[in-house]
């Protein structure tokens, strides 16, 4: 692992996007970012990766720190950390033998050497201090051919009143193996009482979020973040239990709410590379 620090980092300022260009050949496994001049997270409007001028991970900086605290690792407020690796993973089984448990924890981090470019972009609101300014540290490795990514998107949605409701997820070639559904409340009167999961017809998954969050923190470590429901199929860091969509026909969220809420939705998952 190397440290080393972003020179093309260029438009920091408030209501700017600024942009990040990560220069071609290492293996990108962190972003390191730090932000000074009174900056914080909840001054990120938003935050897209892209690949060959491609998104392949969104995220508001408010949602992405608490996606980060959830995972235990302390309260960020003026720092960001965009995590390619997989810490958790662990070593597993397969038909020629058992992979290493590095090799699974670098499964998905970013191998610029097949890319055209690797930019991100950071959207500052135009309330963040007239200050703001952000330094980052670039963590590689040694240049890679890793066919694999870690990709998160986001949609949003409007629950209109208390029922349940059914939230269709990508499957076939727009799906990929799952590894977390981060369900952030944004608005309503309304709560979540009620998760279920459904795969062609077999349920994967139906807890409250009181159970999922018992589960998570007491056996696994996690930190529950307000207004946040994470349905976490990595909690044991093996990639066979990951929720696998691109084989899914008919893969959908059920959601039971006692009133209207507001919702954003991100699906974090693994997937080749070269499918854009």
């Amino acid at each position: 692992m190397r440290l080393e620090r972003v020179i093309d980092f260029q438009n920091i300022g408030k209501g700017r996007t600024a942009v990040i260009t990560l220069p071609l050949g290492p293996t990108y496994e962190a972003l390191h970012l730090d932000l000074n001049g009174g900056l914080t997270l909840a001054h990120i409007e938003s935050v897209i990766g892209l690949i060959d001028n491609k998104p392949f991970w969104t995220a508001t900086g408010p949602e992405l720190a608490k996606q980060i605290n959830y995972e235990g690792w302390g309260i960020l407020v003026d720092k960001l950390t965009l995590d390619f690796t997989l810490p958790t993973a662990k070593s597993q089984g397969s038909t020629t033998g058992a992979t290493s448990q590095a090799a699974e924890i670098l499964l998905t981090c970013l191998p610029s050497a097949v890319m055209q470019s690797l930019t991100f972009q950071i959207k500052l609101i135009p309330t963040a201090p007239d200050t703001s300014d952000m330094k980052a540290l670039m963590q590689i490795a040694e240049p890679s051919n890793n066919p694999f990514i870690m990709k998160q998107y986001q949609s949003s949605y409007s629950l209109a009143a208390a029922n349940t409701h059914s939230l269709l997820l990508p499957t076939g070639e727009a799906g990929g193996m799952m590894q977390k559904l981060f369900i952030h409340k944004t608005g309503g009167a309304g709560n979540i009482t009620g998760v279920e999961l459904k795969n062609n017809g077999v349920t994967i998954m139906e807890a409250t979020p009181e159970e999922l969050a018992y589960v998570q923190s007491t056996f696994y470590g996690k930190v529950q973040q307000a207004d946040m429901i994470v349905l976490d199929f990595h909690l044991q860091g093996l990639r066979a239990k990951l929720f696998n969509t691109v084989v899914g026909k008919n893969t959908y969220m059920k959601l039971t709410t006692d009133g209207a809420a507001n919702l954003n939705l991100y699906t974090r998952f693994i997937d080749p590379i070269n499918r854009k």
